[in-house]
């Protein structure tokens, strides 16, 4: 069921098109791969991830999108026209449980994984010229000392 399925990943097929029977989209038909995505990250549109609710993997769906879980009053020129009423037939094929490697291999999510890495980075970053900083302000103090002592030694 999809109600639990925050952390995996929904592999679809999908046959999409509009009230007048236009299809604009069909992974069977136009031989592409399956569509996959997690629920939450927004990477596809609201009406899906409403309409997959409760799905189980090999269940066949009919989704009737209404403009607004849709693309709206803008719609997707030139393809999909503007305050659309959409129709799906989705199955959903497999979930899978987001792997550190099924990461790296999806280019949407070397984003995510930049974002999280940066702040310690940036961190780490500001340690280390502080650091330096200080060894540097040590050092100075040290041979600061040094002249004196020297000075003094001379006289």
């Amino acid at each position: 069921m999809l109600n639990k399925l925050k952390k995996k990943q929904l592999v679809t097929r999908v046959m999409g098109y509009l009230e007048d029977g236009t299809i604009f989209d069909s992974s069977e038909k136009l031989n592409k791969n399956p569509i996959s995505f997690k629920i939450g990250d927004r990477m596809v549109i609201a009406g899906w991830e409403k309409g997959m609710t409760g799905m189980c993997v090999n269940e066949k769906r009919r989704l009737v999108i209404p403009p607004e879980l849709g693309y709206g009053k803008t719609g997707f020129p030139p393809v999909i026209p503007p305050d659309a009423t959409l129709m799906f037939e989705v199955t959903l094929v497999d979930l899978k449980k987001k792997s550190f490697s099924g990461l790296l291999s999806d280019p949407l999510e070397h984003i995510y994984i930049l974002k999280l890495l940066a702040a310690p980075v940036v961190v780490l970053y500001v340690l280390y010229y502080l650091y330096k900083r200080y060894l540097a302000e040590a050092q100075e103090a040290k041979d600061l000392k040094r002249g004196r002592r020297g000075s003094k030694k001379k006289q």
